[in-house]
């Protein structure tokens, strides 16, 4: 049973032991993936199904990771002194979601890929040592598949966890706006800002259709990483009475940052 769903930025950035000489610039960022991990952890999840966009990503397909036992760090980064993060995969609804979705032919595969990727480890890194018990984990990495592809699995992972007597936390991971400013990580844009107003606006108002016709080349020219990830979370929540509530949203590199979650009424 799916019972806590949320979005968070991917980008190291936002780890105080990765970011010291400029901490104070994501303390919103940080304060709002402090108050998600607390609301995360109050809901008790047994396992953590996380939709990533620094797995291993296919053009045509979705992947989902199989793999038992995983494990990371954010040595690459710089903080080989650092805690190391390892967790069990929920091998069985893994297996049973590849099978389900094969059966209905959608492009989805499996792999087996021990180490946590940091877009994966970025969330975990707030709740890790907030968890009397670890949950499991399940890591999917989308597609470039269009919009309603990525809809329409949501809508059908709904369906496998109403299925499911465990407690399921659905995490979609990634920034909006890559074109905020000068120091974004891609060129400006002034489309950036307005992209990333209009999908938090829409959010906010539930107003799903109206983000699924969003115009892809305004999108496009907006450097969203985001975007897929939470349409497959609105397709999750298809049907249901429900609303978003921002937690936070800044931009201290030009990339923004948003932290919310979904509540079902």
């Amino acid at each position: 049973m799916l019972n806590f769903i949320g979005v968070v930025p991917f980008s190291p950035a936002v780890i105080p032991e990765i970011n010291k000489k400029n901490s104070l610039l994501t303390k919103k960022t940080v304060a709002g993936l402090e108050k998600f991990s607390e609301e995360l952890v109050q809901a008790c999840p047994d396992t953590i199904f996380f939709v990533s966009p620094r797995g291993p990503m296919r053009y045509d397909k979705f992947t989902i990771n199989i793999e038992k036992n995983l494990k990371g760090s954010f040595s690459k980064f710089g903080i080989d002194d650092h805690e190391n993060y390892s967790y069990s995969g929920n091998y069985p609804l893994a297996k049973s979601i590849l099978k389900k979705l094969r059966g209905k032919n959608f492009p989805i595969e499996a792999t087996q890929e021990k180490n946590i990727d940091y877009g994966t480890l970025v969330p975990l890194s707030f709740v890790n040592r907030k968890f009397k018990k670890k949950p499991k984990i399940v890591i999917l990495t989308f597609s470039s598949l269009a919009w309603d592809t990525h809809f329409k699995l949501g809508r059908l992972f709904k369906e496998i966890f109403a299925d499911i007597e465990e407690n399921v936390a659905f995490i979609v991971n990634g920034d909006l706006s890559q074109r905020l400013s000068e120091n974004s990580p891609e060129k400006y844009s002034p489309y950036g800002v307005k992209f990333d107003q209009t999908l938090i606006r829409l959010l906010k108002n539930s107003e799903v259709n109206k983000i699924l016709k969003l115009n892809p080349d305004f999108c496009k020219e907006a450097g969203e990483l985001g975007l897929r990830s939470i349409i497959m979370a609105l397709g999750v929540l298809d049907k249901t009475r429900n609303k978003f509530s921002q937690i936070s949203y800044e931009a201290p590199f030009g990339g923004g940052y948003l932290v919310g979650r979904w509540t079902v009424r």
